[in-house]
């Protein structure tokens, strides 16, 4: 099955293109949650972060910042959920990988919580988590 994300960006499909630069797209999502729901996109295919060279996520990054702005200055919201379905049992779909921008407004009804369940790490366990970090 050919990624609906890179037909996007070879522009074999149409979408409502938000902002542009020379390595991302964002657009209006087909299934919009609220009005003005977007998705950032780099014009790499890699199906998650990991996978994303430094240089396009910076590009998504001012991407994600200009229309989160433009939405802001247009629609009127000042409240978003910047989200990222990182894999199978996290909730992606599309395995390309992609931000969503959801404006949000008060009484929206959209939720973003969930049970929080009582997880304790081990103090050596964080610290090998904050060691094996410093090497990437």
């Amino acid at each position: 099955m050919e990624c609906i994300f890179c037909k996007i960006v070879n522009q074999e499909m149409e979408a409502i293109k938000i902002y542009e630069n020379d390595k991302a797209i964002s657009f209006l999502d087909i299934a919009p949650l609220s009005n003005g729901h977007s998705l950032v996109i780099p014009k790499y295919h890699a199906s998650n972060l990991f996978d994303l060279p430094r240089d396009y996520w910076m590009a998504m990054h001012t991407a994600l910042i200009a229309t989160s702005k433009a939405i802001e200055k247009v629609l009127g919201f000042t409240n978003f959920n910047f989200m990222n379905n990182h894999g199978k049992y996290a909730g992606q779909v599309v395995f390309h990988y992609h931000m969503h921008i959801i404006p949000r407004e008060k009484n929206d009804k959209l939720t973003t919580t969930h049970n929080r369940n009582k997880i304790t790490l081990s103090k050596e366990t964080v610290a090998q988590i904050q060691k094996t970090a410093l090497l990437f």
